[in-house]
C-alpha cells in the first residue's frame, strides 16, 4: 500500500511538474509584436548551385521555386492574421519587418529533390538583422518544397512574434 502510493505521489508530482512548468525566457530574441507589415524580398537563386542534370534547365527551375516561395510565405502569414500588411517587394517603412533569402542549393539524388535557402528577417529601416535561418528542404515532388520552406519560415516568425 505504500509503495503504491509513493508510486502514484512521485507520478502526480512529474505529471504536474512537466504540465506547470514555465517557459524559460529567451534572451536571443527581439519580439516582433511592434511591426505591423512584412516586406518580402524574392528570393535570390542566382548563385545557386546546381548538382545534377536531372533538374532540367536549373535556372527556370530555380526562377519558379524562388517565385513559389514568396507567393506561400505571402499566404502563410496572411493566414496568421497578425500582421496589417504583407507583400512582396515593397518598400520600406516604420514598423516593417523584411524577409529575404537566398536559394543556395539545388539537386536531385535518389529519386528525391534537395533546395538549400538561407536568409535573414531584419528590422527594414534600420537593417538590424532579427534572426536568421538555414533550411534544406527534401521531398520526391519538386513544386512541394516551396511550401515546405514557406511554413517553417513562417512558423519561426510567428514564434519569435511571442518570443517563445
Amino acid at each position: 500500500m505504500k509503495k503504491s502510493f509513493l508510486i502514484l505521489f512521485i507520478s502526480g508530482m512529474f505529471v504536474s511538474g512537466c504540465a506547470s512548468e514555465p517557459k524559460i525566457p529567451r534572451t536571443d530574441c527581439r519580439t516582433f509584436s511592434e511591426y505591423s507589415t512584412i516586406v518580402l524580398k524574392p528570393f535570390n537563386a542566382g548563385r545557386a548551385i546546381v548538382e545534377n542534370a536531372d533538374v532540367g534547365n536549373g535556372t527556370s527551375t530555380l526562377n519558379g521555386i524562388s517565385d513559389s516561395i514568396g507567393e506561400k510565405l505571402k499566404s502563410r502569414l496572411d493566414d496568421y492574421k497578425k500582421f496589417d500588411k504583407i507583400q512582396i517587394a515593397g518598400s520600406c517603412a516604420d514598423h516593417t519587418l523584411i524577409i529575404e533569402g537566398n536559394i543556395t542549393g539545388l539537386s536531385h539524388r535518389k529519386g528525391k529533390f534537395h533546395v538549400f535557402v538561407n536568409g535573414n528577417v531584419s528590422d527594414c529601416k534600420t537593417g538590424e538583422s532579427l534572426y536568421k535561418f538555414e533550411l534544406e528542404e527534401t521531398d520526391s515532388k519538386l513544386m512541394s518544397i516551396p511550401n515546405q520552406i514557406a511554413g517553417k519560415i513562417s512558423k519561426r516568425t510567428m514564434d519569435r512574434l511571442f518570443c517563445i
